[in-house]
């Protein structure tokens, strides 16, 4: 029987792995990279609009269409803007 050590590998041995695992941590790494930048470029739901964001534009008109469809405001404002952007 060997000396008794503090922890169940002998602590020559816990390095002996690393070299074999650096591959697959740059793998994971390049992997997650890659979703992030991803999902950076990729438009999304907008947090007032609904519509998307970046470089798609909502025209004021889809706006009120959404704050009535939400309940924001009543039919009678609605028409009001409604006219006042047709003009």
């Amino acid at each position: 029987m060997g000396p008794m050590y503090w922890c169940w590998w002998k602590p020559g041995n816990f390095f002996w792995g690393w070299p074999f695992c650096f591959p697959f941590l740059i793998l994971v790494l390049l992997i997650c990279l890659f979703f992030f930048l991803r999902r950076r470029e990729r438009p999304g739901p907008a947090s007032d609009t609904g519509g998307a964001r970046g470089t798609a534009e909502v025209s004021p008109l889809d706006l009120v269409k959404h704050r009535y469809a939400k309940g924001e405001i009543s039919r009678a404002e609605f028409e009001t803007l409604k006219k006042d952007l047709s003009n």
